[in-house]
């Protein structure tokens, strides 16, 4: 049997999450402090953005989706939780503003695997590097041929 993720208050290291209701549907929606600013300043609103995917399929490692929006690149990571508190099985939203890299995809906790411009690919540690938009992977791969 699948193990759902746990969230409880305080787990996230998102700075802003809220419910929201598409088509009767109830979803979470956790936004970074970074993204929150890419749609205020692009006047975008987070639910217009993941309204998309809300026929994709939410997985307990997640499923990323990638979008732009202005001039950032933002991971929309679909991902199925359970939340501890009413023991109910949630459908969540995820969105990271993405600095020189274009997918997010979690490996383990904390760690996550990213897709750079070059095509390589990259695994980062949201412990040691805070992502967000400004956040640059250099590509070890690329380097080497030099």
């Amino acid at each position: 049997m699948e193990t759902l993720l746990t969230l409880t208050k305080g787990d996230i290291y998102m700075d802003t999450n809220a419910k929201i209701k598409i088509n009767g549907k109830i979803y979470m929606i956790f936004l970074s402090e970074d993204t929150k600013d890419v749609l205020i300043k692009n006047k975008v609103a987070a639910k217009d953005v993941v309204k998309k995917y809300i026929d994709s399929q939410f997985t307990v490692k997640g499923v990323c989706h990638y979008d732009k929006i202005g001039t950032s690149n933002i991971c929309i990571l679909t991902i199925k939780a359970h939340d501890a508190e009413t023991n109910d099985e949630l459908s969540c939203f995820v969105m990271n503003a993405l600095g020189n890299y274009k997918e997010l995809r979690p490996v383990s906790p904390n760690k996550w695997s990213v897709e750079l411009a070059c095509g390589h690919r990259a695994i980062i540690d949201d412990t040691v590097d805070k992502i967000n938009s400004n956040h640059v992977v250099q590509c070890f791969k690329c380097k080497e041929k030099k």
